[in-house]
């Protein structure tokens, strides 16, 4: 049983999340973890506003630690939690200013016939097709989510990662699909009564050596000035296809924002080698507003991974990010600390770390 607990920690970050609670067999509690932290050298460019700097960073990438566990309820049914809790190991500090569990909150029940039923604060169901399609993993510094998540370069225009005040229906796997419904209440009791909601699907894709997910999103926003409420809706479409001596990765995106001057465009195009124990990863992405001149940023990245056992991976990588002049997109993890770029400032990383599973 803990060896077994073991394995379903080591892919809780990534590929399974809470989908893996459906399919743990027995009653069980587990403590389990990840602590990731780098060091980073990093150069900005100069901008008629700011002077070319260089610093050295010691970042904590995605760390995180939880409690997660299933009860048996007979006939095929199963009572689930999940509590997990993100912080900095370079600092100790939390994640959030605001929320101790931060990454996911939630209970619910399901049946591998019929699905599970989650309730409170978990990821959306673009998160999970990310998770599978980004050749980094979404870790490092060529992580997918630097151009196409909603984040402080970006604002409103990306995917959503966690939606708070949330019920999740997840289907069961049927001929490799496997479906996602989630709805966010607003909890407005007066107007904008929908600023806040938040209406997701996804549906995924695995047969042999293919993979592919879609989501779509609706969520209402804040307008600007603040005051009022307006449509934001986002596309997904992700895909891999593993050949075993190298694994392709595509990755497409489109935001429509309301009373916004263009719809958001970004792509990501990665591939992953297997060398031995280890893995070059590398990945090419961008993100434009359509007829925003300076709006297009792009991130070229090259990696490598080596396993040092189940649980332990040494990795270095190298970034590049190109801000247009009205783009101000940052570079993870070090961007936890500097925050986001000066419009148009160019950036780039070169990072050694490690990453421990507990």
């Amino acid at each position: 049983m803990k060896s077994a607990w073991t394995a379903l920690a080591l892919g809780a970050a990534f590929a399974q999340g809470t989908a893996l609670a459906q399919t743990a067999p027995g009653n069980g509690v587990t403590i389990y973890g990840r602590l990731d932290v780098v060091v980073d050298a990093v150069r900005f460019s100069s901008t008629p506003t700011t002077t070319s700097a260089n610093a050295r960073y010691l970042s904590t990438d995605t760390s995180y630690w939880g409690v997660r566990g299933t009860e048996d309820l007979g006939g095929g049914w199963r009572a689930q939690f999940k509590l997990e809790n993100g912080f900095s190991v370079d600092t100790g500090a939390l994640g959030s200013a605001t929320a101790f569990w931060n990454r996911e909150a939630l209970v619910g029940v399901g049946h591998s016939q019929y699905g599970t039923v989650l309730l409170g604060s978990q990821y959306g169901p673009a998160f999970w097709i990310t998770a599978k399609v980004d050749p980094f993993q979404r870790s490092g510094n060529g992580a997918l989510f630097n151009l196409l998540q909603a984040n402080a370069g970006n604002a409103q225009r990306g995917y959503r990662l966690v939606q708070d005040n949330a019920v999740q229906y997840i289907s069961p796997t049927f001929a490799g699909f496997t479906g996602r419904v989630l709805y966010g209440l607003s909890e407005r009791p007066s107007e904008p009564r929908d600023l806040g909601e938040f209406k997701s699907f996804g549906l995924e894709y695995a047969q042999g050596p293919f993979y592919a997910g879609l989501s779509y999103e609706d969520e209402g926003v804040a307008t600007a000035p603040a005051g009022g409420e307006r449509s934001k809706k986002t596309y997904t479409l992700g895909a891999t296809y593993d050949f075993k001596f190298v694994k392709l990765h595509g990755y497409l995106l489109r935001n429509k924002l309301e009373a916004s001057p263009g719809d958001l465009e970004g792509y990501l195009l990665g591939l992953t080698y297997p060398i031995g124990r280890g893995a070059i990863r590398t990945s090419y992405a961008a993100a434009e507003v359509d007829g925003v001149a300076g709006s297009k940023a792009t991130v070229a990245a090259i990696g490598y991974t080596h396993e040092l056992s189940k649980r332990t991976t040494l990795y270095t990588g190298y970034a590049r990010l190109n801000n247009g002049a009205t783009a101000n997109f940052g570079l993870w993890p070090s961007s936890k600390t500097y925050g986001t770029a000066a419009r148009g400032q160019d950036i780039s990383s070169l990072q050694v770390g490690i990453r421990h599973f507990f």
